[in-house]
């Protein structure tokens, strides 16, 4: 064989090779958008929406991550998010993560491969992708635009324009979207119209504008509702207002006097979050969010607290200690066998390894245990949307599959600055979370999903109000007082306690006004390293329900959705309805899908909306 024979082969065999390499590096990543408005709320679940497109004449048949890097290291702070990515030759699509977003100064980055071993991903730099840092902020009012929509009209308005194909299939991933502006009926498929239905119903606000024929879209079947002929119109906790006038016409005046200012969390100039540098301005002391998740899962670990026996753990630290140096010296210094030496070195180490493996095996109770507590608020069809929190304890070390009934699952473990040996599968047809759990341990984590649920068996039998509460009172059946712990009643600006009287709640006469209430049950204890909503003390005995008791006012301030102090202080409720919190033991129809998991408690907080 010629030289020059060979150095032709050669040549194509390193051409088809970098062809290869180029199909398997064969994802752009064009463009990447942060939650609807550009920014994110802190302390939620957030949508980061990403354009890949396929260059390549192969289809790309593998996945995408994303994750969140440790500062200075080769690793991940809490878990990665995965989920399969599949794109035809030359084509694009858009792909959605839902990151629990802590702080605005984290770096993400996105990293991608052929085949379904994430191990193999981002390998090249030319599968990773950093993502811009989130820029924080309010929940967001956007302006829906149809396809090929021309971005320009209504600019000036001081709303953000966002893709209607960009609105999120699944209503856990709206918790940063407050309002809507439409004057069109967008052309979505069903999980986008029931996702939409159901995040008004949660407490969105939807406002109507005229078209440039000087009418009001027309809404199909599913959206039937939104038809009617009504200035204001409540669905659920949310609402909807027509207003006289089309895209064209909204000024930033009319935006902000009759869409950002209305409803019960008006934003004001001096509300807005400003962002410097990822970090809010505007004191984070402020911030009823800033710490909420850290320590509501805090307080649920310390509900399974393993029983250590800690004296005997450090006499045998010191024994082992000693036995070491300077008893390893001591020994070396009689000249004896090195290989003696060394099986009394090992001995010593199995010998204690397997000491403290059994001394410090003691668990609560001795047994695996998942405490959990939630919000939930009632959806169209029997659904409810759950935001919750929860411990799992294990005394078996494993991987575990951590999954829950119902639809749109979201799963965090709220970590800010440790690495996670898990991941969460954002696969829309299988969502789960599986994490190593190390034996006698917990992982905490918070999650959300659309779960199917009973309804609950109440009537209100009395509501009188004016200015202030004058009467309120409930009925609840049978089956819910078993399970009954606590109730409360929002009206306008003051909230109440109901006191339970054999299954009859009635409000007391005197209230207290919420800003006071949120005040007053975020100052005791509040910090980094305390647990706010579990008082320390010394008890040898875990009271569970007093544990439990102590999360629950907290509970009640996070369902207000309060980001921001002045939020609390500008609270007002209309004084057509009232809100009714119900807080209950934990429904099995909420509980972890898995029964590895063992035992499994927790309570929920209820919120309805009751009209006069």
């Amino acid at each position: 064989m010629s030289r020059f024979t060979l150095f032709t082969r050669t040549a194509a065999v390193c051409l088809v090779a970098g062809l290869c390499v180029d199909s398997a590096h064969a994802l752009e990543i064009e463009e990447v958008q942060w939650g609807f408005d550009g920014q994110v709320v802190q302390n939620r679940f957030n949508v980061l929406s990403v354009l890949v497109s396929n260059p390549s004449a192969e289809a790309f048949d593998g996945g995408m991550s994303l994750e969140k890097p440790q500062f200075g290291g080769s690793g991940s702070v809490g878990v990665v998010l995965r989920q399969p990515v599949f794109l035809s030759p030359f084509a694009k699509k858009w792909v959605q993560f839902h990151p629990f977003v802590n702080y605005g100064f984290s770096d993400w980055r996105l990293k991608w491969g052929e085949g379904r071993n994430s191990r193999r991903w981002g390998r090249s730099k030319e599968e990773r992708y950093d993502v811009n840092k989130p820029r924080l902020g309010p929940a967001a009012y956007v302006i829906l635009n149809a396809p090929g929509e021309l971005l320009h009209r209504g600019k000036g308005s001081g709303l953000k324009g966002m893709a209607e194909n960009l609105f999120p299939p699944i209503v856990t991933a709206t918790d940063g979207l407050k309002g809507i502006v439409l004057d069109h009926s967008p052309r979505w498929q069903r999980p986008r119209r029931t996702a939409f239905l159901d995040w008004l119903h949660r407490g969105g606000e939807l406002h109507l504008l005229k078209m440039d024929d000087d009418t009001y879209p027309q809404f199909p079947a599913p959206l039937a509702d939104l038809n009617a002929p009504l200035p204001v119109q409540n669905l659920g906790q949310g609402h909807v207002y027509r207003h006289d006038r089309t895209r064209a016409e909204m000024t930033a005046e009319f935006v902000k006097q009759s869409i950002t200012h209305r409803g019960e969390q008006p934003r004001d100039e001096d509300q807005k979050i400003e962002v410097r540098y990822g970090v809010q301005n505007n004191n984070l002391t402020d911030e009823f969010g800033s710490q909420f998740d850290a320590s509501m899962l805090q307080s649920l670990k310390a509900m399974t607290q393993p029983d250590h026996n800690w004296t005997v753990i450090y006499l045998m630290s010191f024994v082992y200690l000693l036995l070491i140096f300077p008893g390893g010296y001591l020994l070396g210094r009689r000249r004896i066998d090195y290989r003696i030496m060394i099986a009394a070195l090992l001995g010593t180490i199995t010998l204690f390894s397997v000491g403290f493996s059994i001394v410090g095996a003691r668990g609560y109770n001795e047994a695996t245990a998942v405490n959990t507590v939630a919000i939930a608020h009632p959806l169209p069809g029997g659904f409810y949307d759950i935001a919750a929190w929860s411990n799992a304890f294990v005394t078996s070390g494993d991987d575990y599959l951590i999954v829950h009934p119902g639809q749109g699952r979201l799963y965090s473990t709220c970590q800010s600055q440790e690495g996670v040996a898990g991941f969460v599968n954002e696969d829309p047809a299988e969502r789960f979370f599986a994490v190593d759990i190390p034996p006698y341990s917990s992982r905490t984590f918070a999650h959300r999903a659309k779960a199917p649920g009973k309804p609950l068996d109440f009537q209100v039998d009395s509501f009188v109000g004016g200015n202030l509460l004058e009467s309120f009172k409930v009925t609840i059946g049978p089956e819910l007082q078993k399970s009954f712990k606590q109730g409360y009643v929002v009206y306008g600006n003051m909230i109440y306690r109901l006191r339970d009287e054999k299954g009859q709640l009635t409000a007391d006469r005197r209230g207290q006004k919420v800003n006071a209430f949120v005040n007053s049950n975020y100052q005791i204890g509040y910090g980094f390293n305390a647990a706010p909503f579990s008082p320390l003390d010394s008890k040898d005995e875990i009271d569970l329900e007093e544990k439990y008791g102590n999360t629950f006012l907290p509970l009640i301030i996070r369902s207000l959705n309060f980001t921001h102090t002045k939020q609390a202080r500008k609270f007002q409720l209309p004084t057509d309805r009232a809100r009714l919190f119900l807080i209950t033991t934990l429904p099995p129809e909420f509980q972890m899908s898995s029964e590895v998991l063992g035992q499994q408690d927790g309570r929920v907080l209820y919120s309805f909306d009751v009209f006069k």
